[in-house]
């Protein structure tokens, strides 16, 4: 498998779609359609489903994909050793359709549950972040080298939940022993953010494989520490994640938890 060539071509997918949700952004709101009581869709989301969708069958028709708004494709047997894309066309859809431009797209090529290669785009801060395996990450030709920081009292944590009563009480324990909290909506972009060093932990309980993919890919090659909140591998179908700048850190929010 050509890595290096399939990852410019993501780019180059995660772009044009992106652009495509930036030139349809409108500050005073966009009309959305409620899928859940803590999800919405609006027409853009579905145009850039179909866009990254499209794109991807052209570098192989033989991989499946797992498409946020393709609910036909959410149970797929996915068979050992089988490749197949994990897609969210635009996270973020309840900020866009409120005027506000923390939003972004994933692509992540996985196989045997393990993301072997992943593109975020940010399309209002012209920033593409992007890793293969064992080869780095990036943001746009720059590599990414977390800002490691050891203690909580100093440490940015970013909170991306539906803050069911599990979460909460994770929260509970964590909370007074960061100086900062702070929520985006868009578990896509904090993971962005995270691997960029504007934040120093993740705490994401987002549920869904499509929120955090390419992230937690591009977030380990950039230098992070990454596992569920009881110290467990992460597994990309039940994504409860903490991931942390620093060994150290994570350490310290792992005990945090145990009490």
């Amino acid at each position: 498998m050509q890595k290096n060539k399939i990852i410019k071509k993501v780019i180059e997918i995660s772009q044009k779609a992106g652009d495509h949700a930036k030139n349809n952004f409108c500050e005073d709101g966009y009309k959305y359609e409620s899928k859940s009581q803590t999800q919405d869709v609006t027409k853009i989301d579905k145009e850039c489903e179909e866009i990254i969708l499209s794109e991807l069958k052209k570098i192989s028709d033989e991989f499946k994909i797992i498409s946020e708004e393709d609910i036909n494709s959410h149970n797929q047997e996915i068979i050992d050793d089988e490749y197949y894309w994990i897609v969210d066309p635009l996270d973020g859809t309840t900020n866009f359709r409120s005027g506000i431009k923390n939003f972004a797209n994933q692509i992540a090529l996985v196989q045997n549950n393990n993301v072997i290669l992943g593109c975020i785009y940010l399309p209002f801060e012209n920033k593409v972040l992007h890793a293969i395996e064992n080869q780095g990450s990036y943001c746009n030709d720059s590599q990414l080298n977390i800002n490691h920081v050891h203690t909580t009292g100093n440490s940015l944590m970013n909170l991306e939940s539906y803050l069911d009563e599990y979460d909460l009480k994770n929260l509970e324990k964590i909370r007074k022993e960061f100086k900062y909290v702070y929520s985006i909506n868009s578990a896509v972009s904090s993971f962005a953010h995270f691997a960029l060093g504007k934040t120093h932990l993740v705490y994401s309980c987002c549920d869904q494989p499509w929120d955090v993919a390419a992230g937690i890919l591009i977030a380990k090659e950039a230098g992070a520490t990454i596992s569920t909140p009881d110290n467990q591998l992460v597994d990309l179908f039940n994504p409860k994640i903490i991931a942390s700048s620093s060994k150290e850190l994570h350490e310290k929010v792992i005990e945090l938890l145990k009490k």
